[in-house]
């Protein structure tokens, strides 16, 4: 139950925010104020808090995930007993359009955010659930990175070689840039695993997983750090929301229809749950074959019908690790051709 007397918004930048409150009957609304994005400035803030009128314990502090800025202030303002809730960015900017705030400053922005948090009641964030995984989740994100720079390295490497041009010198720089590369991923890979081992229950809940097709070890952790191991979720369409795997409904007179998905989730829940999608294509097992072929016969797109399939195997993953059972191809037929399911 959302019970909050008041709401502030942070616009995060790198080295301070800018903040709006607003009380939950929207009668009160203090004058725009910017802190120090430290420790110090974060004390202040709460002693603004206070001194506006507000009990810290009735304020709920709301921000967008901005690269990770959020991560420190929302840690520390959970140590000082402050609800925080973190907003998807792509929401916030949804919700300025639907208010009609064409302009974009930093104080506009924070009064946006707060306002956000009055009217939207959003979910306080588990703190203790992103400091338990925010090691490995970083740790996975870092590796996203490296890969893309592989691949842009040898995207430029194939390049280089077709250029008349090119100096050797030039040629070995680059070749040894992706073999540095390719040493990075790997310590990443390393620390990765030992991250897991510190964890019991995510290694079991990791053999749940990878026991369902299309699933691979990376995709495995990427889908149980990013839920929190699922705790928190009641349904499995709940996680699939998450993902931001939800059509957007588009309805306008006598036209009606979706446009897509809303991508209003969690991205890289929603990439890994895609990338399992195509993959348990090509596995042995074909009950998500046979339920992305019924797809098609009935005129969904290929992309469309991947994505279903995506929600599927989210809510498939839900439920197994809830159950703590393992994937039974035969005990889930029935689930999997049941297209609405």
């Amino acid at each position: 139950m959302h019970n909050f007397s008041a709401v502030a918004g942070l616009d995060l930048s790198l080295n301070s925010f800018t903040t709006s409150l607003i009380s939950s009957n929207e009668k009160f609304k203090s004058k725009i104020k910017t802190f120090k994005r430290t420790k110090e400035g974060l004390e202040e803030f709460v002693k603004w808090i206070e001194n506006q009128g507000f009990p810290k314990e009735k304020v709920l502090v709301v921000m967008e995930a901005t690269n990770n800025f959020w991560e420190e202030v929302a840690v520390k303002l959970a140590e000082n007993k402050i609800a925080v809730s973190v907003i998807n960015p792509r929401v916030i900017k949804d919700f300025a359009r639907s208010l009609q705030r064409k302009a974009k400053t930093d104080k506009i922005d924070a009064e946006v955010i707060a306002l956000y948090g009055v009217r939207m009641k959003p979910k306080v964030l588990d703190i203790s659930k992103s400091k338990r995984f925010g090691k490995l989740r970083n740790l996975v994100r870092e590796r996203e990175f490296w890969l893309r720079e592989k691949v842009r390295l040898e995207n430029y490497e194939r390049t280089l070689k077709s250029g008349v041009f090119v100096s050797e010198e030039g040629k070995e720089r680059v070749k040894e840039m992706i073999e540095k590369v390719l040493l990075y991923i790997e310590e990443i890979e390393q620390e990765i695993k030992r991250e897991i081992e510190k964890e019991e229950e995510l290694r079991e809940a990791l053999k749940i997983v990878g026991s369902i097709p299309g699933i691979g070890e990376v995709n495995g952790v990427v889908i149980l750090v990013e839920t929190g191991l699922f705790k928190g979720f009641r349904r499995g369409k709940e996680v699939v929301s998450y993902a931001g795997i939800v059509p957007r409904v588009y309805e306008s007179g006598t036209r009606k229809g979706s446009k897509g998905i809303t991508r209003e989730g969690n991205r890289r829940l929603r990439q890994a749950a895609y990338f399992a999608a195509v993959a348990s294509l090509r596995s042995k097992c074909g009950v998500f074959k046979e339920f992305y072929d019924r797809l098609k016969e009935r005129g969904k797109a290929k992309k469309v019908a991947l994505v279903a399939l995506a929600g599927k195997i989210l809510r498939i993953a839900f439920a197994l690790v809830k159950k703590r059972e393992y994937f039974d191809a035969k005990k889930l037929q029935s689930q999997i051709s049941s297209v609405g399911a």
